[in-house]
C-alpha cells in the first residue's frame, strides 16, 4: 500500500514540473493532495472489497465442504447396520461339532477284538495231551489188496491216503482243514473181521490227527473208507504212559530188529491173554503204548513178519510172513549183542555203543540228537545234530567220540524196514532207499513248510545232501537208485507214481 502512495506522489510531482515548464493558460489549480488521498482511499476500498469477496467465497466453499462431509458421515454410522452385530449368526460357534467328535471312534476301537482272538484261538485247542488214533482195516468180504484207503476226521476227508496191504502197519498222521465237510459221503457200512476168524491179518494204521495245524481233540472219530464205504472206525485217545508188555517183549527179544510185527487172532470161544479179535505187537511202537498183544500164552497161533531168515524157537523163520505156534519154553532167549540199542543219554562210541547206522523209534516229541567229537560241552564238539518229530536215521562213525540223544525213544540198528513195502506211501521222517522205499518217481501235496532232501548218507552233515527243496506244492520227485536215503518234513503223504 505504501509503495502505491509513494508512486502516486512521484507521478504527481512529475506532472507538476512539466506544467511549470509550459504554463498553460491559467486554470484553477487542482487539489493534488485530495486526489492522492482519494486514489489511495479508492484503492483501499477496492482492495477491502476484493478481500471480503475472497473471504466470502472461501467461507462458502468451507460451508459446502462441511455440508458434504456431514451428509457422507452418517453412512459409516449407518454401516453399523450391525451387519457384523447380526453376523453373530455365529454358525461357526455351534462348531462344537468337533467337540462332538469325541465320538471317540478311536476309544471304541479298543473293543478287545484283538484280545478276543489271541485268547480264544489257543484255548479252543483243548488238546491237553498227545492223542492218537489206532485202527485196523480188515477185509470182511472180498479183497482190499492194493486198494486206496481214504480217511476222515469227523466228517471231513483227510489229505492223506494209503494203499491196503495184508498185515501192514503204517504210522500215518492225518490232517484236515475243517471237521465238517458238506461234500463228504455219508454212506457208512462199518466192516470188520468175520466172527469165525479171518485167515489173513489186517492193516494197522496209527498216528496223530491235525486240524488247522493243531492236534485233534481227544474223542474225535477217525474212520477209513474204501470205494465210498466206511470199513473201519476209531477215536483219538490219549497216548498211554505205561508201556508194559508182559511176556511178549521177552518172547520175541531174540529176533531183535529183524522182527517187524506179530499178529495174533484171539477167538471169542478160546481163552486169550488179550482181547478178542486181532491183536498186534510192533517193537517200534513200544513207546507209543498202543500194542495190544501184551501177554503170550503157550500155543498161541501168530503171524510173524521178519526181514531176513533167522532161527527162532525150534524152527527157522524165513524172510516175510510166517504162521507159527509159540513155545513158551524159549521165551527168555537173550537178544544178540550184535544188535545194539540205546535210549536217552550220552554214549561213548566203541565202548557203550558201536558205530553204525541207527534209527530212532519215537515221534512227536522234539527228538534231539548230536554226534560228538568230544565231551567238553562246547559247540565245537558237535559234529552234526538235528531236531525232529519224526522217526530218524543217523550214521554214527567209528571216529566219533560219542553220541547224545533226548526224547528219541530207542535207537536200533537200521537193518529192517519201517514200511510194509517199498512202494507203500510214506510221510515225515528219514527213509532208507532199497529198504524202506523204492527208487522212482513219487508225488506229494507239499506246502509252504514242506522240506525234502535226497541223501547220499545219514551223517547229518551238509555234504550228504544231494539235492533239497523248501516250500513247494504238488511235488513230483525222482529218487535215484544211487541215493542212500530220503528225508521229508511237512510234505504230506508221498505216493509212488512211477
Amino acid at each position: 500500500m505504501r509503495l502505491l502512495v509513494v508512486v502516486s506522489v512521484l507521478i504527481g510531482s512529475f506532472v507538476l514540473a512539466c506544467s511549470t515548464a509550459a504554463p498553460a493558460p491559467a486554470e484553477p489549480t487542482p487539489n493534488i493532495d485530495a486526489t492522492v488521498v482519494a486514489g489511495i482511499q479508492g484503492t483501499q476500498e477496492a482492495r477491502t472489497a476484493q478481500e471480503r469477496a475472497i473471504d466470502a467465497t472461501v467461507e462458502a466453499r468451507l460451508n459446502e465442504t462441511k455440508i458434504a462431509q456431514g451428509s457422507s458421515e452418517p453412512s459409516p454410522t449407518d454401516t453399523p447396520v450391525s451387519v457384523p452385530t447380526s453376523a453373530p449368526m455365529l454358525a461357526p460357534t455351534p462348531e462344537p461339532a468337533p467337540t462332538d467328535t469325541p465320538t471317540l471312534v478311536p476309544t471304541a476301537s479298543p473293543v478287545p477284538t484283538p484280545t478276543f482272538k489271541p485268547t480264544l484261538s489257543p484255548t479252543p485247542t483243548p488238546f491237553p495231551q498227545d492223542g492218537r488214533y489206532t485202527m485196523l482195516v480188515d477185509p470182511k468180504e472180498g479183497e482190499f489188496a492194493e486198494k486206496t484207503i481214504r480217511f476222515k476226521i469227523g466228517d471231513s476227508y483227510a489229505a492223506e491216503t494209503a494203499i491196503w496191504e495184508q498185515g501192514g502197519f503204517t504210522e500215518l498222521p492225518l490232517s484236515v482243514e475243517s471237521l465238517i465237510d458238506g461234500n463228504a459221503s455219508t454212506y457208512r457200512e462199518v466192516s470188520g473181521g468175520s466172527g469165525t476168524g479171518p485167515s489173513l491179518p489186517p492193516h494197522l494204521f496209527t498216528g496223530k490227527g491235525y486240524f488247522g495245524g493243531n492236534q485233534i481233540p481227544l474223542g474225535t472219530v477217525v474212520s477209513a473208507w474204501i470205494d465210498g464205504i466206511q470199513v473201519s472206525e476209531s477215536t483219538i485217545v490219549a497216548e498211554r504212559l505205561s508201556y508194559a508188555l508182559g511176556e511178549t517183549s521177552e518172547m520175541f527179544s531174540s529176533l531183535g530188529v529183524n522182527l517187524q510185527i506179530v499178529w495174533h487172532w484171539c477167538h471169542q470161544l478160546i481163552p486169550c491173554g488179550t482181547k478178542h479179535g486181532w491183536n498186534f505187537y510192533v517193537p517200534d511202537f513200544e513207546t507209543l503204548g498202543i500194542n495190544t498183544y501184551t501177554d503170550v500164552i503157550e500155543g498161541d497161533i501168530v503171524w510173524v513178519l521178519v526181514s531176513s531168515n533167522q532161527d527162532f524157537q525150534s524152527g527157522t523163520l524165513v524172510a516175510g510172513w510166517n504162521l507159527i505156534a509159540l513155545e513158551t519154553s524159549t521165551a527168555a532167549t537173550p537178544a544178540s549183542s550184535a544188535t545194539a540199542s540205546f535210549g536217552d543219554g550220552t554214549w561213548v562210541v566203541g565202548s557203550d555203543i558201536q558205530a553204525g547206522t541207527y534209527r530212532s523209534s519215537k515221534t512227536g516229541n522234539s527228538c534231539y540228537w548230536e554226534r560228538l567229537s568230544g565231551f567238553s560241552g562246547e559247540l565245537d564238539d558237535i559234529i552234526a545234530n538235528g531236531v525232529t518229530d519224526a522217526i530218524w536215521v543217523v550214521e554214527i562213525a567209528s571216529t566219533d567220540a560219542g553220541f547224545s540223544t533226548e526224547r528219541c525213544g530207542t535207537w536200533t540198528e537200521a537193518i529192517s524196514a519201517i514200511t510194509s513195502s517199498l512202494s507203500s506211501p510214506f510221510g515225515d521222517g528219514t527213509f532208507i532207499v532199497g529198504l524202506d522205499i523204492a527208487s522212482g518217481t513219487w508225488r506229494s501235496p507239499g506246502g509252504d513248510s514242506c522240506y525234502w532232501a535226497r541223501l547220499s548218507g545219514f551223517s547229518g552233515e551238509l555234504g550228504h545232501i544231494e539235492s533239497n527243496s523248501l516250500g513247494g506244492s504238488n511235488n513230483i520227485l525222482t529218487i535215484k537208485s544211487t541215493d542212500k536215503g530220503f528225508e521229508s518234513s511237512n510234505c504230506g503223504t508221498w505216493t509212488k507214481t512211477g
